[in-house]
């Protein structure tokens, strides 16, 4: 497991836009055999706020099986920013997929889920159960593995 490390000072690196030191192999062989099994039944799609060189040694250790990529260097904004996910509801839509067909996972609160529940879209952590846009837990919890 990865764990993120935020500047002493207390900044939060968002609003500086500056990038968490990662420590450890991310992502883990647990974490690239449950995308894996995630990417055979559904679309998987990446909204980022790296760039594409960023993410894309985490897409080789994945397993390069994400249907789109989507980050801040191609939006030109970073979330929690309402642009990112309209930009991500675009780009479903070419592909016949709506909002409520969207499931956004994800670890933060500020720059995911908030942001992702006020466009009217459920959203889901490792660790909790998915939160729809009314707020109410609406789906069983995520297994350990994820």
């Amino acid at each position: 497991m990865s764990m993120l490390h935020w500047p002493r000072n207390g900044a939060c690196p968002a609003r500086r836009w500056k990038t968490p030191r990662l420590t450890g192999p991310f992502p883990t062989d647990r974490s690239a055999a449950a995308v894996g099994e995630l990417g055979k039944t559904f679309k998987l799609i990446i909204l980022s706020n790296v760039g594409r060189t960023s993410f894309a040694g985490s897409n080789r250790r994945l397993g390069g099986i994400f249907d789109a990529i989507h980050t801040a260097e191609d939006i030109g904004s970073y979330k929690p920013d309402p642009r990112n996910f309209r930009f991500l509801f675009d780009r479903c839509a070419t592909q016949g997929v709506t909002r409520d067909k969207i499931l956004h996972v994800a670890q933060s609160l500020y720059h995911d889920h908030a942001p992702a529940n006020a466009a009217g879209i459920t959203s889901a952590g490792p660790t909790s159960a998915p939160v729809g846009p009314a707020g109410r837990r609406n789906l069983r919890p995520w297994p350990r593995a994820m």
